[in-house]
């Protein structure tokens, strides 16, 4: 088993417990109302974005690095 694929697929497994917090699949992992550090509704949408960049990101390399894929 490839250890840099699994550690890569960490990302993604520890992503599921804010994404599925409520127990079913959640858009929105932060709520907008509950998170006055961030300030505008501008900035709240970037976060999400990159939370799901990194995500989805994380998901497709972890799977390509465990099935030998060299990137």
């Amino acid at each position: 088993m490839n250890i840099q694929g699994s550690l890569i697929l960490l990302i993604p497994i520890l992503g599921l417990f804010a994404i599925c917090r409520t127990g079913r699949w959640r858009w929105d992992v932060m709520s907008y109302y509950g998170t006055p550090f961030l300030g505008s509704y501008f900035v709240h949408r970037l976060v999400l974005a990159m939370f799901w960049l990194g995500w989805s990101t994380g998901l497709v390399v972890g799977v390509l690095r465990l099935s030998g894929v060299r990137l």
